[in-house]
């Protein structure tokens, strides 16, 4: 299975965590894919001696759906994982959500997890509809994604992607299981209501990072 991760040099502070995340997970058999593309320092230097991390450079930029789609198409793995440079992932989440998809389904994703703000210290549970999953939690099939591929888009192909997927998802219970931070450089905004967002205290996240 392939983890892919797109990124750019003004994301460089995040990567680290992100292949930390990955170097734990449980799951033998896989592979984290990193693209950056865009202007600035290579990031290169921060993947290199990783075991099972691939990087590579492409020249020039993209918007985040044709880059999504430049990195499946790189992938190895028959099932793909989202691994976004600015996600917390708990060491069980690559073989839980294989294991989802290998029970049938083409895609999975958590319908619930924690959020961070580093902005303003402030963290929340979100929680999703039954058929609903949050975009940057999703992993799917290869096949699934070639008759599916994400949209020009420069913000929300994700949801777009999990939109017409719908049908066909795993909504998995995310909660202590994924950490999304949100930050100023993030191409998803985030809209918070009363309805599905609670405020958490933040030192009482379930997981992160040591």
């Amino acid at each position: 299975m392939t983890c892919i991760c797109p990124t750019r040099a003004n994301r460089a502070k995040y990567l680290p965590t992100a292949i930390q995340c990955f170097q734990a997970q449980t799951y033998p058999s896989k592979e984290l894919l990193i693209l950056q593309d865009g202007k600035g320092e290579d990031l290169a230097s921060i993947c290199r001696d990783q075991p099972h991390v691939r990087f590579i450079r492409y020249p020039g930029e993209r918007d985040i759906g044709p880059k999504r789609n430049l990195c499946c198409e790189m992938a190895l793995g028959e099932i793909i994982l989202h691994w976004d440079d600015d996600d917390w992932s708990f060491p069980n989440r690559i073989t839980e959500q294989v294991d989802a998809i290998t029970a049938g389904p083409p895609v999975a994703g958590y319908r619930t997890i924690h959020f961070y703000d580093e902005r303003n210290g402030q963290a929340h549970e979100y929680r999703g509809g039954a058929q609903y999953v949050v975009g940057t939690s999703l992993a799917y099939r290869r096949s699934w994604w070639q008759e599916h591929k994400f949209k020009d888009l420069s913000s929300g192909e994700d949801n777009d992607f999990r939109d017409r997927a719908r049908a066909v998802l795993a909504a998995m219970d995310g909660l202590g299981k994924m950490v999304a931070v949100t930050h100023a450089a993030g191409t998803s905004p985030r809209h918070i209501n009363k309805t599905q967002w609670k405020t958490v205290d933040p030192s009482e996240l379930p997981w992160r990072p040591a």
